[in-house]
């Protein structure tokens, strides 16, 4: 329980919470906090006809789908770090004890054992990318179908053929209409190129797409204050080697990448072995089902050209706040008088 109405200090409900919303009166009503890793019941013979399931059956508390995700790539230590890079990119740190830096900014979850979980989010992750494949990307994926391979693949290794800074093209990986919640909180924010000139190719776009999420992660894990050289990555964005090599020279961070997929559904299970003996606890079920199936070194040479691009990367961010609000009454104004 990480949500309202929790009291995420004290991992349990809020009475200040229930208070406020005068509904103190109605807490009865609500069930005991189970942790986890207990197991609450067992499968009735009702359900066990409906879902094919043996009868008696633990059934175990489980857990939501960021702090399975992490719990199942093995980020189960204060002090761990985890990137989940699929649709949006969740930059993690497992800490054990509750944090509200930097303030107002990101999300933060309760994890098992008495940890937890500091998350700044960009609310755009691989979209970016296929949003680009998309629009954009008819050529490759013809080439890609033509040669049998993914068109990912082929999206590298044109994104590969451009040096570091794309070209001077900066971009703001900030598609997602829901704006943008970290490293600072805007929901005007939207994506945008900067920097194109008639000497540009598309591929010097593409990277530049490719960089705007690295330069992501590095910000994200910046504001974060707990020291986490090494970080796991996960989701879509951990099959590519050649994004994960940026981001290792980006941030100035290992990047682990561990071996398997479906890590939430992996998590879950792992908290099931937990519940019925099978594990005696996260430290010994991250032991026996962790596995490393590779690893990113940073280039410090190429994390000198990435550090100057990022600064000209944010000073363009913090010049944007007010254009994309104006951008936002602009377009409602245009509504409006259609």
């Amino acid at each position: 329980m990480s949500q309202m109405p929790c009291d995420i200090r004290s991992r349990g409900y809020s009475d200040a919470l229930f208070a406020l919303c005068e509904v103190e009166e109605w807490v009865h009503l609500f069930p005991p906090v189970a942790s986890s890793q207990e197991a609450i019941g067992s499968v009735t013979a009702k359900a066990a006809e409906e879902t094919g399931l043996k009868p008696g059956t633990p059934v175990v508390t489980g857990l939501a789908d960021v702090q399975a995700s992490m719990v199942g790539a093995g980020a189960t230590w204060a002090g761990c770090a985890c990137s989940i890079v699929g649709t949006s990119a969740l930059n993690n740190v497992v800490l054990d004890h509750a944090s509200f830096v930097p303030s107002g900014l990101g999300f933060q979850f309760l994890m098992p054992e008495k940890l937890w979980i500091r998350s700044l989010t960009n609310t755009s992750g691989t979209m970016n990318l296929e949003w680009f494949v998309n629009n954009f990307g008819a050529e490759e994926r013809a080439q890609a179908a033509g040669r049998g391979i993914s068109v990912y693949q082929v999206l590298e290794e044109e994104a590969a053929s451009v040096p570091i800074g794309a070209g001077g093209v900066i971009f703001h990986p900030y598609l997602n209409t829901t704006g943008v919640s970290a490293p600072f909180r805007n929901a005007a924010a939207r994506a945008q190129f900067f920097g194109l000139s008639v000497d540009l190719e598309r591929r010097h776009l593409l990277r530049a797409v490719y960089e705007g999420l690295a330069f992501a992660m590095r910000e994200l894990y910046a504001l974060i204050p707990a020291e986490a050289p090494e970080v796991i990555v996960t989701g879509g964005g951990a099959r590519s080697r050649f994004w994960c090599q940026m981001f290792a020279d980006c941030t100035g961070r290992h990047m682990l990448i561990p071996e398997g997929t479906e890590f939430g559904a992996k998590g879950v299970a792992i908290m099931g072995g937990i519940g019925i003996g099978l594990y005696h606890d996260l430290k010994d079920a991250t032991r026996r089902t962790f596995r490393l199936a590779r690893v990113h070194e940073p280039d410090p040479k190429a994390g000198e050209k990435y550090a100057r691009v990022y600064e000209l990367y944010k000073a363009i961010y913090v010049d944007m706040q007010d254009h994309w609000w104006h951008r936002h009454r602009l377009l409602q104004e245009l509504a409006s008088s259609a």
